[in-house]
């Protein structure tokens, strides 16, 4: 995976651009890749900053942001619990919640089934696989 570039190498980047170096040229002095060069010469000709884009996974707390508080308490009675344990309490505590999000994105798919002529054991069958995902 790649690392986000320095402010410090960012900015030294900027002061050669307006130095009058060519972004290739700009980028092999400070070890920045070719394609990288070109596409922050052009952010600073634009004038826009060349700041660090956010990085990392989901703002919004992902598929399991309404449990959040029952998972810590969980986690402070017993800090060596498994991720397999998690998932059982989850699911025998929560099991109405799952089951009420995996039907909302495996009905569409089990109606696809019966009219595709898969029939009910595929509908069952496709339920069963995406609830576990949740």
């Amino acid at each position: 995976m790649t690392k986000t570039l320095s402010m410090d190498i960012r900015s030294r980047f900027r002061r050669y651009i307006e130095e009058g170096w060519t972004g290739r040229a700009a980028g092999r002095a400070l070890k920045i890749s070719p394609a990288s060069a070109v596409r922050f010469r052009r952010m600073i000709l634009r004038g826009k900053g060349l700041d660090a884009k956010p990085r990392g996974g989901h703002r919004d707390g992902g598929k399991l942001a309404g449990f959040t508080d029952f998972l810590i308490e969980l986690v402070s009675q017993d800090p060596d619990i498994t991720l397999y344990e998690l998932r059982d309490a989850l699911e025998e505590r929560h099991l109405a919640a799952l089951e009420a999000d995996a039907d909302g994105v495996t009905g569409p798919l089990a109606l696809h089934a019966t009219a595709s002529g898969l029939g009910a054991l595929a509908a069952d069958a496709a339920r069963h696989t995406l609830g576990a995902l949740f």
